[in-house]
């Protein structure tokens, strides 16, 4: 047990660290996007990110990709994959939301989660008795694991309800803001690293929220600057996988 431990800590632990202060700088936002929402961040259950695109540097979280681009970001995710609910940089299959290919996807393993993009609409006008939230709150998650796949590719699909898509995926536009819901699910999500087994999810705050965000920029380079606020957080419930079925089965549906 303790060398089991001792293991884990050495190799896993690292996978799930926080970014550096160093890291943070690196892709730290605009100041005048700072300056510009800072009554907005004053609220609390809010914050601003910048998410990059996805370049192929976080593609294993074992391995280190060399390239000069990949270097400059090393925390985990490598910048393009984003926790709300742990309010931080994350790898892509803890994250809430990813950025690749120009498109926002929820890429969270052992998670159900869509969004919807409500347009041009000021973020702060944005509350849980907006019309447009009501598909989000009534969404009631299934603790079925089967239930829960029906329900992820209805997602994956996209839903058209009140002349609004709710789907996993979406293309990030500037200027325009989205609402999510995103479940992540309580259970065990088992990996081994030098022979030692653990539950990946001892690393990570389990909860289902409901997040509005908006895109105030997208630089030349790709990048979207993104605030955001927590609208709800709650104990989320318990999905307890079949026998033999892949931990990630949820995430590679959201592919």
């Amino acid at each position: 047990m303790a060398k089991r431990q001792m293991i884990v800590q050495k190799y896993a632990v690292p996978m799930y660290r926080k970014p550096t202060g160093k890291e943070l700088r690196s892709v730290a936002p605009d100041e005048s996007w700072v300056n510009s929402y800072r009554n907005f961040l004053e609220r609390g259950n809010s914050g601003i990110f910048k998410l990059l695109p996805d370049r192929g540097c976080a593609e294993s979280s074992m391995v280190v990709n060399a390239s000069e681009v990949c270097l400059k970001y090393t925390m985990p995710g490598a910048g393009n994959s984003y926790s709300f609910r742990t309010e931080t940089y994350r790898i892509k299959h803890l994250a809430d939301l990813t950025y690749s290919g120009g498109n926002f996807l929820i890429t969270g393993v052992l998670m159900q989660g869509f969004m919807t993009d409500l347009g041009d609409v000021p973020i702060d006008g944005v509350n849980l008795d907006t019309q447009q939230i009501a598909v989000l709150r009534s969404f009631d998650p299934v603790v079925d694991f089967h239930k829960a796949e029906e329900v992820d590719r209805v997602f994956t699909a996209g839903l058209l309800k009140n002349g609004l898509l709710y789907r996993r995926s979406l293309p990030a536009i500037a200027d325009h803001t989205y609402a999510m819901r995103a479940v992540a699910y309580q259970g065990k999500i088992m990996r081994s690293v030098e022979g030692a087994d653990y539950n990946e999810l001892d690393f990570d705050k389990r909860r289902d929220i409901i997040v509005v965000f908006r895109v105030v920029g997208i630089s030349t380079d790709g990048a979207a600057t993104i605030v955001w606020t927590k609208l709800a957080s709650i104990y989320s419930p318990k999905l307890k996988l079949p026998p033999k079925k892949s931990p990630d089965q949820l995430a590679e549906n959201k592919k």
